[in-house]
């Protein structure tokens, strides 16, 4: 638990690809750890596959459905990519834009410090900076002048090797740049080791 330091209450709102939805979820278990309260949104179908919750942690988490609006083209019970064909994608992103509402009415009506999301969902912002609720990432990209920062990330597929892992945390060092890295848990290998003086 978290000793010393508010325990802070904090929504994460992923795109619905699950390349997205799941490290959200290993993110939302690692702030649970630390203590603090998490609602993580997604919709209904999408939650139900999720993995299980440990036992400890499911006071912290809160699994907040908000069903997906139809609209033209978007297959019934289509909440993800892998659900549809490619070419309706602009389908299923219409009805993500379609939750403006419905996110807006939950925040809204939710205590909250901190909203965490990813892509460019351009209705977010202007919500969270209408009810006043900070958006960790960009607040921290903020203190730092454009193109002063680096943004390290391998996407969802690829496996990296310890050693790769650290030689890129070395060369981070050497750059002397402010970054922030995304790494997610390695298949059979478990979380990756960063060097010291390093956080996660």
């Amino acid at each position: 638990m978290v000793e010393g330091h508010k325990k802070l209450k904090i929504v994460l709102f992923p795109w619905l690809a699950f390349g997205h939805i799941i490290p959200f979820l290993q993110f939302s278990k690692y702030l649970a750890q630390k203590g603090h309260y998490v609602s993580f949104v997604s919709t209904p179908r999408n939650i139900k596959w999720f993995p299980k919750i440990p036992p400890h942690l499911t006071p912290l988490i809160n699994l907040v459905e908000l069903p997906l609006p139809r609209v033209e083209n978007l297959p019934k019970d289509a909440e993800a990519p892998v659900d549809i064909p490619f070419d309706r994608l602009p389908s299923l992103a219409k009805a993500f834009d379609s939750l403006l509402e419905p996110m807006e009415e939950f925040l809204r009506t939710t205590s909250l410090d901190w909203i965490l999301y990813d892509l460019s969902f351009h209705w977010l912002p202007p919500i969270a900076v209408k009810l006043g609720i900070q958006q960790e990432i960009r607040t921290w990209l903020d203190q730092y002048d454009q193109a002063s920062m680096v943004y390290v990330a391998f996407g969802t597929e690829a496996t990296q090797s310890q050693e790769d892992i650290t030689e890129v945390a070395l060369g981070l060092e050497l750059s002397k740049l402010p970054f922030f890295w995304a790494l997610k848990e390695r298949v059979g290998l478990g979380a990756p080791t960063l060097p010291d003086g390093f956080e996660e």
